[in-house]
């Protein structure tokens, strides 16, 4: 039986984290036996069956890192997964110990996060046996476009949603749900939407996630541009809340300065809501510029939103084209089994561990 254990620093709420819970819960290939080890704290509720938790102690207590590193000589993986760079001191130390181990370096995002992610990255990335990714876009700007570093795009459609009723009215919503990071550019999107409630009155703007480090300075901003009455704070909803989040409304807004597949992104156009999305990371080559939805590539962007809102035929059109943008798709834990079992089979030098 092939083992495989995909290391995640903690379980916050973020892509990374939700996609990896999905294949800890699924139930695996015969052949397959999945762990998903957390290096700190605890795993949220419900409890993947398959899943770790970390020590309570924090990241940065390196017998956090020491006990993780004995429960993967435990678990012996014929695989290892590491995703975010607290990951790779870890994985690092466990290749140089067991080399017939195949060792991924699995990439979420297409830009370095500060120095010390891009020296362990680029470090990971050098010894791993393999360089999966979110997308084709994250994979050429960390790797470069020439690398002959074996890699892999990996899906990250992790669940099938029903979309909601998502017919056009008014007042008009709009939502956001991600962390609130400054990668995601939340500042830009409510001085957008400031823009579009100048010209409707009821429109309104819910954001939901946890702090990434920006919600004092975005509370600010929206005092600032007098939109207090139409922005509103919902802190952060698990997975399964967002059908019942998306309820009601039109339009995903999200400009990010930076991402890699943008997982969000899927989940509002599975929804049902069209997305006015930056063109950035794997982002354009889903969305469709006035197909699917809207590029906010110039300034124009704000009138073209005008004329969604006021002309519903021409909405609807677009969101039946975004529902229909994933159907059929394979699933996140289906890639993850199977691109486990070929990048096994590929490394030759590869046995499993005993």
């Amino acid at each position: 039986m092939l083992k495989v254990v995909h290391v995640v620093p903690k379980d916050v709420i973020g892509g990374v984290e939700t996609a990896a819970r999905t294949a800890a819960s699924a139930v695996a290939p015969p052949d397959c036996f999945f762990t998903l080890l957390f290096i700190a704290g605890d795993v949220r509720s419900p409890r993947p069956v398959n899943a770790v938790p970390g020590p309570r102690w924090s990241l940065v207590n390196p017998f956090s890192h020491a006990l993780a590193l004995w429960r993967l000589f435990k678990l012996s993986p014929d695989v290892l997964i590491c995703s975010i760079w607290w990951t790779v001191p870890l994985g690092i130390t466990f290749k140089l110990f067991r080399r017939k181990t195949v060792v991924i370096s699995f990439l979420h995002n297409e830009s370095f996060v500060h120095r010390v992610d891009r020296f362990f990255t680029k470090a990971m990335n050098a010894i791993a046996d393999e360089v999966w990714a979110d997308s084709r876009a994250t994979l050429d700007a960390i790797l470069g476009k020439n690398s002959d570093k074996a890699c892999r795009v990996i899906s990250f459609l992790t669940a099938r949603l029903q979309p909601a009723s998502g017919q056009l009215r008014a007042p008009v919503h709009f939502v956001f749900w991600g962390r609130l990071a400054p990668q995601k550019a939340i500042d830009r999107a409510i001085a957008f939407f400031a823009k579009i409630r100048a010209r409707y009155d009821d429109a309104s703007f819910t954001i939901i996630g946890p702090d990434g480090g920006e919600k004092a300075k975005l509370v600010a901003l929206v005092e600032q541009l007098a939109v207090a009455d139409a922005v509103r704070f919902a802190g952060p909803a698990g997975h399964d809340e967002l059908p019942e989040k998306a309820e009601g409304c039109a339009f995903f807004l999200q400009l990010s300065r930076h991402e890699g597949m943008a997982m969000s992104v899927i989940e509002a156009m599975q929804l049902g809501l069209v997305p006015i999305v930056t063109p950035v990371g794997e982002i354009p080559s889903y969305c469709k510029d006035g197909w699917n939805s809207l590029l906010m590539r110039d300034d124009e962007a704000l009138g073209r939103v005008f004329r969604l809102i006021d002309e519903p035929a021409l909405y609807n059109e677009i969101r039946r084209n975004a529902l229909s943008t994933w159907t059929g798709q394979p699933l996140y834990t289906d890639e993850i089994f199977q691109s486990a079992r070929e990048a096994f089979r590929r490394n030759s030098t590869c046995r499993p561990n005993t």
